[in-house]
């Protein structure tokens, strides 16, 4: 099975995105790279066509296959957290976006986040400063007490670490923002 990245981007831009506002994108690209080359060549395709500052993506298998995504680019740079099979990763516009740091967070609940620990990354945009969290919880309905306590763990973290900051949270979080049982009832909030 190949697909032609050529077949389905087709427009010259999407069309989203732009110089006064911070375009923030998250993608979970399912134990990527599911096709090796061509699925490096098709994410390469859709993402050159969009006028974003900072994507984020989950479920990275491959730290050699997500840099060919950007190879050659004079435009987007990365950072890859080494998870294994399951790994975040963020690809960043090196013209409207500076990264301050990036650096793995909450290293002692890992269980809590699927073994994939929060990668937080701080962007300088339009000098501003802005705390980019990217997560994957873990799946599935015997899960939801983990996904959770994972969000109880991050909101404590970012209201001990980052109480006065610009704080995003970006991800896979495998739930529903309008599910009765509300798992994310701490950032409701805040």
């Amino acid at each position: 099975f190949s697909l032609s990245p050529a077949v389905y981007c087709q427009y010259p831009s999407l069309l989203v995105g732009g110089s006064s506002s911070l375009d923030l994108l998250t993608w979970n690209l399912e134990q990527f790279p599911s096709n090796g080359d061509t699925t490096a060549s098709f994410i390469t395709s859709i993402i050159d066509t969009l006028n974003m500052d900072l994507m984020v993506f989950q479920e990275i298998g491959s730290e050699s296959a997500f840099n060919k995504i950007i190879e050659g680019s004079n435009r987007w740079e990365n950072i890859f957290s080494n998870e294994g099979s399951y790994s975040l990763a963020a690809i960043y516009n090196t013209q409207t976006v500076s990264i301050e740091e990036s650096y793995k967070i909450l290293e002692d609940d890992e269980y809590y986040f699927a073994y994939r620990l929060p990668q937080l990354i701080k962007i300088k945009w339009n000098n501003k400063e802005v705390v980019v969290i990217n997560t994957q919880f873990q799946c599935c309905d015997e899960s939801e007490d983990r996904r959770r306590e994972a969000s109880a763990l991050l909101d404590d973290y970012i209201s001990t670490n980052h109480p006065n900051e610009q704080v995003i949270i970006l991800g896979h979080h495998n739930d529903n923002l309008n599910d009765t049982d509300q798992l994310f009832e701490p950032f409701n909030n805040t």
